[in-house]
């Protein structure tokens, strides 16, 4: 199990991991997030790693999604590209990652509120860590938009 505690006003996180055989919480000094995160939704779990969907934001305001990656073996943070999967993406729901055949892949569903989002598609990344190996597996329009 895992606690990632942010102190919202030091852009500074803490990160503690629940160990089974000690039934006990233990903080990892060495994990480091970077700058300002928000999570979303629930991690998937793939290849022994925890991975969300996270933002990064910039003091200019300017926000960056990505995914953060949490291995449970080196216990260490890794930061990870989401695919480019639409120009209107910032319009979007909250896009999410779930497993797909035991591979990583990121599911993105339309916003009712945004003229031209009206695309929801899947993408799976084949070869976990390896960005070029995100590829589109499902993409659809909604049937509202459609017509």
């Amino acid at each position: 199990m895992y606690n990632v505690d942010i102190n919202e006003l030091s852009n500074q996180s803490q990160v503690e991991v629940y160990g089974l055989n000690t039934s006990s919480w233990r903080k990892l000094d060495e994990a480091k997030l970077p700058g300002k995160i928000r999570f979303s939704h629930h991690p998937a779990f793939v290849d022994g790693t925890f991975n969300w969907i996270a933002r990064y934001s910039h003091q200019s305001g300017i926000m960056d999604d990505f995914i953060l990656s949490f291995d449970t073996h080196s216990e260490q943070f890794q930061e990870l590209q989401l695919p480019k999967y639409c120009e209107y993406h910032q319009h979007q729901e909250d896009p999410y990652l779930v497993v797909y055949k035991g591979c990583l892949a990121f599911f993105v569903a339309p916003n009712s509120w945004c003229y031209g989002c009206n695309i929801w598609s899947v993408w799976v990344m084949n070869e976990f860590g390896v960005v070029e190996s995100w590829v589109k597996k499902f993409n659809d329009e909604t049937e509202e938009k459609a017509k």
